[in-house]
This record gives C-alpha cells, structure tokens and sequence, in this order.
C-alpha cells in the first residue's frame, strides 16, 4: 500500500494567524465569540491550561504538514486519556479531535487565504462561493453557490467559509472578465453553475449566547459564533497591534 500522503503545510500567512492565539480556557464553543477567535485558542471543554497548550501544539504540527490527522488523534487521544478527559467522554472522543484538528486547519487556512485576496483584490476583485467536497452540505450553502461579489461586499465578512463544524466551502478570486460571465465551472465538476450577483438574505435566526446572557441574531446557515472573517480580523487586530506599539 502506497504511503498515505501528507497534507503539507498551511501558507506562512495561515501559521502566522494560529501562532498569534493566546491560551483561552472555554467551557463551550461559545466561550470564545466570533472574532474573539482571533486572538485566542480554545477547546470547549478543556479546563486544563496545560491540556489545552498541549493541544495548540499538535495542532502546530498539523499546520506545518509534519502531522496527518491519524497520528494527530492516536497521540492526542492518548495524552487525553492520560489526563482522564477520555473516561468522561469515550464516544465522543474520535468526532471531537477531528473537530479539532479540522477546524483549526480550515480556519487558519481561510485567515493566511484572506490576506492573499486582500493584497490582490486590485485586479481580482471579486470572489465567488463554492461549494466543497462534502457529501451534505446545509442548504443555505447550496443557495450559496455561485453568489459573485466584490471582495470588499459585507458579505464576506460574515460568510467566508469555513462557516461551522464541517464545512468544507471555500471561495475564487476571479478578475473582472471572468465575472461578467453568466456562469461557472466547480473546481472537480463539468457542470457549470450559474453565477449570482445579489447578496443572499441574512434571514438571521435568534440565540441566546449562554456567556452574556444576551440575544445575538446569527445569519441562517452559519454556524453559532461562526459568522465572522477570521482573515479580516486578523488584519485589524495587527493594525491595532501597530498603533499600540507606534
């Protein structure tokens, strides 16, 4: 059987992004609240500092391409069970580090993919919504698909993928001529797929975020606390970090 090949690592602008986080200790996953993930690491759950610093730095390892996701749970798992987080939560255990390892990659891969959008939005300035390659998808994704926006539309700073637990959506920079088409081709498709030129509704929905006792409107769709760019948000929080620092 051939070697299973590894993921390789994230652009420098996605490591950068992660190693930016300070430790977060957060009892859910909405502890830490939409673009509070830009500046901290947190696994619900993990009251541990120790534990969670343990994590962030698997979760290093992932990003620079020396982990595949196999050995990152065999090794976390059982730095997890050392600890007895295992014994309290057996079954869940396997879906929660995938989360986990999922999760950080896409998010900080989004974030390092932001800056590259940002930097060249001058001759590519619009971004279309893709589907991934799962095998499900929520539906206002679906409805999602083949939305054309400028780069610099609100939308973008709500909804660029990832948008939850599993979402495998992304986005493509285009140019103007490849904007004023009527239609485009998936990435791993011959199906062409008409393009969309209105922002989709919000249609937000109400929760009541447990931290502050406060009712937030969360766009449908998107998953709690989810609804931020983390790239966008990264780039605000080194502007701010420069003018403090000036």
């Amino acid at each position: 059987m051939p070697p299973i090949p590894r993921p390789g690592p994230v652009p420098r602008e996605a490591l950068d992004y992660f190693r930016r986080k300070k430790l977060r200790v957060g009892f859910n996953h909405t502890a830490v609240w939409r673009e509070e993930h830009r500046a901290a690491f947190t696994v619900a759950g993990i009251a541990s500092r120790d534990i969670l610093d343990s994590i962030r730095g698997y979760v290093d390892n992932a990003l620079e391409g020396e982990i595949l996701f196999r050995d990152f749970a065999n090794e976390l798992g059982q730095l997890l069970a050392d600890t007895g987080w295992v014994e309290e939560r057996p079954q869940s255990t396997p879906s929660r580090l995938r989360v986990i390892y999922q999760t950080n990659l896409r998010v900080a891969r989004a974030a390092g993919q932001w800056q590259r959008i940002d930097r060249t939005k001058k001759t590519l300035p619009f971004l279309i919504y893709e589907l991934g390659p799962s095998t499900r998808h929520r539906p206002q994704h679906v409805s999602w698909e083949g939305t054309i926006l400028p780069v610099d539309d609100p939308f973008w700073g709500y909804a660029m993928p990832p948008n939850g637990f599993g979402c495998k959506c992304g986005v493509r920079q285009v140019g103007r001529a490849e904007a004023g088409r009527d239609e485009f081709i998936p990435q791993g498709s011959d199906t062409p797929v008409p393009l969309k030129r209105d922002r989709p509704p919000k249609n937000p929905v109400r929760f009541k975020n447990p931290k502050t006792g406060k009712t937030e409107l969360v766009p449908a769709g998107i998953q709690v606390g989810s609804d931020y760019n983390p790239g966008q948000d990264r780039m605000k929080g080194v502007r701010d970090a420069a003018k403090d620092a000036a």
